[in-house]
């Protein structure tokens, strides 16, 4: 479906393809789910929605959640959206619990956290993967996939490791021996962020793993933090050079998955320390980046964005009629969102007042 215009020179000046999908989006819930949503499904034709603020730790939870979002896409979408849901992996979570997920009338998975708090927004009652044995194979048994936060906060001596090193260190030690231990588990690897995690990913051509990929990781390193500022600061943390073109090279050749990770917190939380990175324009954020590696045009950019997710989760792809057009054209990062009820407001990554500190090179039409 991808088709691109070409300029005298041979950059690409636009391209259209099938609409997206997002496997990844922090809605929130009440006033700042009022402040987001409607920017959140401007694009998307699959939109997959995190469990951690709330939290959602019940099925009837996810459900009462999940017609929430339906009402608001009924009153603000312009085009037809359908919603994928997670449940919190907690001490709670049963087999019977997975069971019920499996005959619901929407698509869903199970979410894992790192157990410490502090180590992202709403962790602390998670729940060892070596300690819900039931429930992983209750999920292989009804293809409920799980999807990873998938960071080592500590060692296995239990010192604290710095979050650049937590997902590697989580690779390395847990995640190797337990594909090995779980072989019929679907599992996505969320946010990767690490030459680690995609080569933990390559190694298994069974189909049964998956992995996002947010913009910022693709895009940004560890020095981009002076110019954007705390509005970065995300788990996990942005790495380095080559790590991010380990990610790079991952997608650009048509694997994994959009996953935007759009965390937003108000603007007083941030500076008080909150991780997440606000990126209502991550359509645009992508496309800079498969432009980087001249890919813009080519098949994998519309793989990417539009279709290995919804072909993983096994859902219906977008509809050949149903597109977007990137065009090359400079624009500004969306304004900060006032918060209903609040005199505060979300401020989008590189956002500024006068557009200086980050334009981007892409505009969806």
């Amino acid at each position: 479906m991808l088709t691109t215009r070409q300029e005298l020179l041979g950059s690409v000046h636009s391209v259209t393809i099938r609409r997206p999908s997002n496997f990844h989006t922090h809605f929130r819930q009440d006033d700042m789910l009022e402040a987001v949503f409607a920017s959140l499904i401007r694009i998307p034709r699959y939109v997959l929605a995190m469990p951690n603020t709330g939290p959602i730790v019940t099925v009837d939870q996810m459900i009462t959640y999940y017609g929430r979002l339906r009402e608001l896409a009924y009153e603000v979408a312009d085009h037809n959206v359908d919603f994928v849901m997670t449940l919190y992996l907690s001490p709670n979570t049963t087999p019977s619990d997975i069971e019920q997920m499996a005959r619901l009338p929407f698509p869903c998975g199970v979410k894992y956290y790192p157990p410490e708090q502090g180590a992202t927004t709403g962790s602390g009652i998670g729940v060892p993967l070596t300690e819900c044995e039931n429930v992983l194979r209750a999920m292989a048994a009804n293809t409920i996939p799980l999807l990873g936060h998938f960071e080592s906060v500590k060692d296995k001596n239990g010192n604290v490791l710095p979050p650049a090193e937590r997902e590697g260190y989580m690779v390395d030690n847990v995640l190797w021996g337990f594909r090995d231990e779980h072989p019929d588990l679907r599992i996505s690897f969320e946010h990767a962020s690490t030459r680690k995690a995609v080569g933990w990913y390559r190694a298994d051509s069974s189909g049964k793993s998956f992995i996002t990929v947010t913009p910022q990781h693709s895009l940004l390193i560890q020095p981009d933090r002076e110019h954007f500022g705390y509005d970065l600061d995300c788990m996990p943390v942005v790495k380095g050079e080559d790590d991010r073109e380990a990610i790079i090279d991952l997608i650009t050749s048509g694997h994994g998955g959009a996953g935007g990770d759009e965390a937003p917190h108000p603007h007083q939380k941030k500076l008080e320390g909150a991780h997440g990175c606000w990126t209502p324009h991550a359509p645009e954020m992508y496309a800079e980046v498969f432009d980087s590696r001249g890919k813009l045009g080519e098949p994998e950019f519309e793989r990417f964005m539009s279709l290995n997710a919804p072909a993983w989760w096994g859902l219906p792809l977008p509809d050949e009629l149903d597109t977007i057009t990137f065009v090359r054209k400079e624009g500004v990062v969306p304004d900060p969102l006032r918060i209903p009820n609040s005199d505060d407001v979300i401020v989008p990554l590189g956002w500024s007042p006068d557009g200086s500190l980050y334009r981007t090179k892409f505009q969806v039409i």
